[in-house]
């Protein structure tokens, strides 16, 4: 029981710590290139994803808790499918009814609605000023799959399966599921989600960003991997 316990905290505190420790780095390395002009702007874009980050890692926690049992393939490609229609269904919403590159404030000056159709690929992409054109990265995209199936079988039966690796799973595959529509139906992401002074982004960023902090969580969390190296 005491092993349980400690198991649990370790989860909890690690979900924490990886998924805040993913936005601090990104932060510092913002705040390095002088992208936050003002203190009010730092404080916020330090504080707020981190609420954001602590509750799904929370919340991410209490699933794992309630989710022990192995996920059938036919529930986490419906998962992909729910979170795919989401995706969708927020930028179809947005492409209807409202207006391009037109600000509308959410949050005190620091977070926007701001839809803006990207055509760089990714906010990464965008960001980083990486231009390789609509089809490569469709390509990618492509190739992205079978390698995403790939790994994820290949982890589940060398190693274990797990809700971290499910979860890391489903939000990786429906971005990147997000990511192709987007491409090959519109001609680029709409992206929508302004934080000031750091990015546009949308959904299926923070898809993926959860996923990639799920996977790092279950690698860190399963002794298997480490007993097997040794």
């Amino acid at each position: 029981m005491k092993d349980d316990k400690n198991k649990r905290n370790k989860a909890l505190w690690l979900n924490i710590f990886i998924y805040n420790l993913i936005w601090l780095v990104y932060y510092i390395f913002e705040m390095l290139n002088g992208r936050m002009e003002t203190w009010y702007l730092k404080v916020m874009n330090l504080i707020f994803p981190m609420i954001f980050f602590t509750l799904w890692s929370l919340l991410s926690y209490i699933a794992s808790l309630r989710c022990k049992h192995e996920m059938s393939r036919a529930k986490i490609f419906n998962v992909i499918f729910i979170f795919v229609i989401i995706d969708q269904g927020i930028k179809d919403i947005i492409r209807n009814y409202f207006p391009l590159e037109h600000h509308i404030q959410l949050l005190s000056n620091w977070l926007y609605l701001y839809p803006i159709v990207n055509t760089k690929g990714s906010w990464a992409a965008s960001r980083f000023g990486l231009d390789m054109g609509i089809k490569v990265y469709i390509i990618f995209n492509i190739i992205f799959f079978p390698v995403t199936i790939y790994v994820y079988k290949y982890y589940s039966q060398s190693y274990r399966k797990s809700f971290f690796l499910n979860s890391s799973f489903i939000l990786i595959f429906a971005g990147i599921v997000c990511s192709l529509i987007d491409k090959v139906f519109w001609g680029g992401s709409l992206d929508y989600i302004l934080i000031k002074d750091i990015f546009v982004a949308d959904l299926k960023d923070i898809y993926i960003t959860l996923g990639a902090g799920s996977l790092i969580i279950e690698m860190l969390l399963n002794n298997k991997i480490y007993l097997k190296e040794n």
